[in-house]
């Protein structure tokens, strides 16, 4: 096998990755109003999107950090 095998990649252009986090930010505001915990809600967001690129841990890790950064920038925490 090779080493490039082993090596997960997770490439995605800033304006998609941008898109997509100001719709979950708008999905995980709705969430949060019907009383879902903050850390399930973006967990499940985050999930998602990594489903969409190759169950990518990277792009999981990604949307989650900016997502929870994005919840206390709003103060939605």
């Amino acid at each position: 096998m090779k080493l490039s095998q082993l090596v997960e990649s997770f490439v995605i252009a800033n304006e998609e990755f941008e898109d997509y986090l100001n719709r979950a930010t708008e999905q995980l505001l709705q969430e949060l109003q019907s009383g879902k915990n903050a850390r399930d809600a973006i967990h499940d967001l985050a999930l998602a999107f990594a489903d969409q690129h190759n169950k990518s841990y990277d792009a999981y890790m990604r949307m989650s950090d900016a997502l929870t950064a994005r919840m206390h920038t709003l103060e939605l925490d």
